[in-house]
C-alpha cells in the first residue's frame, strides 16, 4: 500500500507508537491511582484487575493516548530522528579517524541526543499537552468522557494554562532520562527500532506523566491558593472590624465617664 520507503518508516513508527502508548496508558492506569469516573477522589491502585476495568479504568484516556502516539509521537520523532541523521551524517569510510572505532559514532550519537533534547523535545511537549487537552475537550463535550477539573475554562485558556503549568516540569524531569536514552538509541539503533526503544522506555515515562497529570490538575491548586488568600483576607477584614469595634466601644466608655464626671 505504501511503496515509498519514507512513508513505510512513518507508518511503522506511528503504528508502533500508537500501540505502545495504548499499552503504556493501561499500565499507567493500573499501577497509578486514578480518580473514579465523575468523582474527585482517587481509587487505590491495589484493586483487582476485574474491579479496575469495571470501576476506575478510563477508556477515553486510553483512546486519547493511542491517538497521541499514532498521530503525533510516531510521525514527530520519525521526522526528528531523520533530521538528526541528516544534520550529523556518518563519516565517510575513506576519511581517516584517530582513536578507537567506537569514539566517532558515540560522539555523533551524543551530539544528536543533545540537539534532539534541546530543539525537538520542548516543541513536542507543547504539542503533546495541546493535543491531549484538545482531545480531552472533544471527548468530554461530544463523547461523554469524564469532565476534567478545569472544565470551567474554554479550550484556548485550558491549553494555555496546562502548557504553562506542565511543560517546564515535564522538560526538567525528562532531562534526567532522555539524553542518556537517546545517546544509546542513536548509537546502537536505526530507523523504526529507535521508535520502538524510545516508546518502550516511554512506558515508564508515560506512567510518570499519568501520575503527574492526575495528581497535579490545573486550576485546582490555583483555586486552593486563591481560597487560602481569600480566607486570610476575610480574617484580616474581621480583625480590622474587631479593632474598629473595640475602639468604638472604648470611645463610648470614655464619653460615658466624662458625662458622669460632669454630673
Amino acid at each position: 500500500m505504501f511503496r515509498s520507503p519514507i512513508a513505510q518508516v512513518v507508518v511503522k513508527g506511528s503504528l508502533t507508537a500508537g500501540a505502545l502508548f495504548t499499552v503504556g496508558d493501561v499500565v499507567a492506569q493500573r499501577v497509578v491511582a486514578v480518580p473514579f469516573k465523575n468523582a474527585d477522589h482517587f481509587a487505590p491502585a491495589s484493586v483487582s484487575t476485574s474491579e479496575f476495568f469495571r470501576t476506575t479504568y478510563d477508556p477515553h484516556r486510553t483512546a486519547r493516548m493511542a491517538l497521541t502516539g499514532l498521530l503525533l509521537n510516531g510521525p514527530y520523532f520519525t521526522a526528528a530522528f531523520a533530521a538528526m541523521d541528516r544534520l550529523y551524517p556518518p563519516r565517510l569510510a575513506a576519511v581517516p579517524s584517530n582513536g578507537p572505532a567506537w569514539r566517532a559514532p558515540l560522539t555523533r550519537a551524543l551530539q544528536k541526543a543533545v540537539t534532539t533534547h534541546l530543539l525537538a523535545f520542548p516543541p513536542y511537549l507543547v504539542l503533546f499537552v495541546t493535543f491531549t487537552t484538545a482531545a480531552e475537550y472533544l471527548q468530554s463535550t461530544r463523547f461523554g468522557a469524564p469532565i476534567p477539573p478545569d472544565r470551567e475554562a474554554n479550550l484556548g485558556d485550558r491549553v494555555a494554562a496546562r502548557v504553562e503549568a506542565k511543560v517546564k516540569p515535564m522538560f526538567l524531569t525528562g532531562s534526567l532520562l532522555w539524553p542518556w536514552v537517546n545517546t544509546l538509541n542513536f548509537w546502537l539503533f536505526t530507523g523504526t527500532a529507535r521508535i520502538v526503544v524510545m516508546n518502550l522506555v516511554g512506558l515508564g515515562w508515560n506512567t510518570y506523566l499519568s501520575w503527574y497529570m492526575a495528581r497535579h490538575p490545573v486550576r485546582v491548586e490555583r483555586r486552593e491558593v486563591e481560597g487560602v488568600e481569600k480566607m486570610e483576607g476575610v480574617e484580616k477584614i474581621v480583625g480590622v472590624e474587631k479593632i474598629v469595634g473595640m475602639e468604638k466601644m472604648v470611645g463610648v466608655d470614655k464619653v460615658g465617664v466624662a458625662e458622669a464626671g460632669e454630673l
